[in-house]
């Protein structure tokens, strides 16, 4: 029992890290907007690319990227909010032709994952389709400006959240801490001057000291991780699957689509 357990964790574990990272998460992207579909047969893999396939335009007509209305007339489709749709089954037959959509401009297909678990197919389609608005992408030197600005906050445009927000909030109470403290050690040191007896403005002027050091180690370490922040938003690459459908060749952003890596 206990190896046959063993076994199912590694063929598990196999077959997860033989996936692409995008049946599992669905990438983003500044031009296009992406979709999955997986389908599952018990006869072919063709059947189970073809029911991947529905499901994945399906999915993009639900979540109303595809917004389209048919044109009779003209044979064209438009974005116009409509409740005439175009059929995703319609769609797929074009896709399953050329390789996209000859309907819906831009409409395609990007991947195909295939799976065969004991005899039950199993295909997972991915399909990309134009953003309305498409999302400018950020230049090298627009992440080190933002950072030079407020600590973190190139970080956090490079969808490094966390990273960004450890940068904020560090510096920023780096920076607090030193202040306050400098301010108490002033305070000490006039207490210390208006005290009557020696053994007062001894303990006052230990304490102006106490706050400065304090204060001095607040700063130092707020400049360190200031200058942390910049060095690492010099050097940082973006999240690549958060910029799937571009790619950084120097300080440009340009055209090209990996979305296994």
């Amino acid at each position: 029992m206990r190896t046959k357990f063993i076994f199912f964790l590694i063929s598990f574990s196999s077959l997860c890290l033989a996936q692409p990272i995008w049946v599992s998460r669905v990438p983003e992207g500044f031009e296009n907007n992406y979709f999955t579909g997986r389908g599952v047969s018990s006869t072919s893999l063709v059947e189970a690319e073809q029911a991947a396939l529905v499901n994945a335009v399906s999915e993009a007509i639900q979540n109303k990227s595809i917004t389209i209305q048919v044109n009779k007339s003209l044979h064209s489709v438009t974005r116009e909010t409509t409740n005439d749709f175009y059929q995703a089954d319609e769609l797929v037959k074009e896709i399953n032709i050329y390789g996209e959509s000859q309907t819906l401009t831009g409409l395609k297909r990007v991947e195909t994952y295939y799976e065969n678990n004991r005899g039950l197919y199993e295909a997972w389609v991915l399909i990309s389709f134009p953003k309305i608005n498409p999302t400018e992408p950020p230049t090298t030197s627009s992440q080190i400006w933002r950072s030079f600005l407020l600590p973190g906050w190139g970080q956090i445009h490079t969808n490094q959240t966390w990273k960004g927000l450890f940068f904020t909030v560090a510096t920023l109470s780096g920076v607090t801490g030193g202040v306050v403290f400098d301010q108490l050690s002033k305070d000490s040191k006039i207490k210390a001057s208006g005290s009557r007896t020696q053994a007062r403005r001894d303990f006052f002027n230990d304490e102006t000291k106490n706050f400065n050091t304090i204060s001095k180690i607040a700063f130092i370490s707020a400049g360190v991780l200031y200058i942390w922040n910049v060095t690492d938003a010099i050097t940082v690459k973006p999240d690549e699957w958060l910029y799937v459908d571009l790619k950084l060749e120097g300080n440009k952003w340009v055209a090209g689509i990996t979305v296994q890596f």
